[in-house]
């Protein structure tokens, strides 16, 4: 299993690319990837939030990751 960083750098990446992307559906799809990778880097805080606060808070938490991923 990903590291917690691991997880959070995939994350920073999908939402990079989410970016950089006109096609809504591409976008979504990233975005939901990139949800799915934060819920696997804090599986215990999710299982308490409702849906999407995770994720909410943690997009905070990219803008940082994302200089430790090397991105």
């Amino acid at each position: 299993m990903a590291s917690e960083k691991e997880c959070m750098c995939h994350a920073s990446e999908c939402v990079r690319l989410a970016g950089l992307t006109d096609d809504r559906t591409v976008r979504d799809q990233l975005l939901g990837l990139a949800q799915d990778w934060i819920s696997a880097a804090q599986p215990e805080r999710d299982r308490s939030d409702e849906p999407g606060q995770a994720f909410a808070r943690s997009v905070g938490a990219l803008t940082l990751a994302a200089p430790l991923c090397g991105v």
